[in-house]
């Protein structure tokens, strides 16, 4: 199993591959370079695999020739949060990927300095 195939085999969804190549190279690791339980928990490894998870967490839902591919929200949610830590862990916080903090807006009672 090549690096490629690895992160394809990540959903099921049909992202393109062109795609996702240029994702791992982006991270400097060559597409089609065997795919290892230790390069699984390397730092390039992990980048890509967040982009991917970024790729699928905003990717269309897909209706061709009979086949219907969709992601729920809630999956949704659920990767772009696991690729948002991955990106806290491995990027520097001056990254333009890395997640910025959401402002809390309502209520925030006890949290009020006085």
């Amino acid at each position: 199993m090549t690096i490629l195939d690895a992160l394809l085999a990540l959903h099921p969804y049909p992202l393109d591959p062109e795609a996702v190549r240029l994702r791992v190279l982006g991270r400097g690791m060559h597409p089609s370079a065997d795919f290892s339980p230790d390069l699984a928990t390397e730092k390039p490894f992990l980048l890509a695999k967040a982009d991917v998870l970024m790729l699928l967490a905003y990717a269309p839902n897909v209706s061709q020739e009979g086949l219907y591919y969709s992601i729920i929200d809630s999956t949704r949610q659920q990767m772009r949060g696991e690729a948002e830590k991955i990106y806290r862990l491995h990027l520097d916080p001056n990254d333009p990927l890395y997640p910025k903090r959401k402002p809390r807006y309502g209520y925030k009672g006890s949290l009020l300095k006085g």
